[in-house]
């Protein structure tokens, strides 16, 4: 059995994203079998690998959802997400998986009838590197907020698959956007560990 730990914070997210859609933390809980309950832990803590696995795929499975009702209100489908993997497994470096995971991106966004985005390339500076996301009057418009919130937890989970593929943790310095602070900006700090700026010019 492997000890790996997992951050909290990764569990009480995906819990809270099944929360905000009419499931109870403690029917969850009971259906995958584990007495760990992610918000009941302190900020510091770590659950088993093998336990946020069972959480993961069980709320997975009851939203029906890959990226758990926070994709701009479309379900992703399963295995969306393996096949993105397939896609830049075999990638020489990481802005070479990332662009290609941009080009799959489109593809699945033309599958829906989505325009293209207009995401600029890495923007590199040393060890730091910096991706402006375009200003989409319909990510800011009619229920932009959860529209908001639903983008910070895609870069987030970006981000941490980046880390794997090239063997190591990604530091984020920090998350900047032009919007106000959304109403639910208090789990944004949990998922980053790093300042959030609102109402910035790109």
């Amino acid at each position: 059995m492997s000890n790996e730990q997992v951050p909290v914070r990764f569990a009480r997210s995906i819990l809270r994203a099944a929360q905000s859609q009419g499931y109870r933390t403690e029917d969850i809980l009971v259906a995958t079998g584990t007495d760990i309950d992610p918000l009941a832990l302190g900020d510091d803590d770590f659950i088993d690998a093998e336990s946020y696995n069972l959480l993961y795929r069980r709320i997975m499975d009851l939203l029906q959802d890959e990226c758990f009702g926070l994709h701009f209100n479309r379900k992703v489908p399963a295995g969306t997400f393996r096949m993105t993997c397939l896609c830049i497994i075999h990638c020489n470096n990481l802005r070479h998986a990332i662009e290609r995971a941009g080009e799959f991106n489109e593809f699945c966004r033309a599958l829906i009838g989505l325009r293209r985005s207009d995401t600029t390339p890495l923007l590199e500076e040393e060890e730091v590197a910096t991706m402006v996301f375009e200003r989409n009057p319909w990510l800011f418009g009619r229920r932009g907020q959860e529209n908001i919130l639903a983008l910070l937890y895609a870069m987030s989970s970006w981000r941490r698959l980046c880390g794997w593929l090239i063997g190591r943790n990604i530091e984020p310095i920090e998350v900047l956007l032009v919007t106000e602070e959304p109403a639910r900006a208090e789990h944004l700090y949990e998922v980053f560990q790093c300042p959030i700026r609102y109402n910035q010019p790109y």
